[in-house]
């Protein structure tokens, strides 16, 4: 059922031309008061990646990537290290994804080039830039 209201979703998105990445659920700690989906995490995430792969989604394995460590006590929710790990997650596949200098090795004269070309579009971004020795 809830993989088929995300399909839902996901099939408007990208109808319209709109990328999507989409998640896979983090754990979550047996025996903790809002734990109650455990019993359902592999398969929602498992169905989840399939659909994904049939309706043109980018999906982001957030649970292969999420250890235990950093679900808070109620079981369910990320503690604050594991809000910013689900960051972190989200930041790299998005720079894998929509970097177009992603997997380039730069030399410092290309990365102050790339830097002029920038200053003169405020939308570009230098996180990507990767200087090689």
């Amino acid at each position: 059922f809830a993989v088929g209201s995300m399909e839902d979703l996901v099939k408007d998105a990208v109808s319209r031309g709109i990328p999507i990445l989409l998640g896979t659920l983090p754990p979550q700690r047996s025996g903790a008061p809002k734990a109650g989906g455990v019993p359902y995490l592999e398969k929602y995430n498992r169905d989840l990646k399939t659909m994904a792969g049939k309706k043109g989604a980018i999906i982001v394995d957030v649970n292969a990537q999420f250890p235990l460590a950093l679900i808070g006590q109620d079981g369910l929710h990320p503690s604050e290290l594991g809000y910013q790990r689900l960051a972190d997650i989200f930041f790299e596949a998005i720079k894998q994804q929509f970097d177009p200098f992603a997997g380039q090795q730069f030399t410092r004269l290309q990365v102050f080039l790339y830097s002029t070309f920038a200053a003169a579009r405020p939308y570009s971004c230098l996180t990507f830039v990767k200087l090689v020795d």
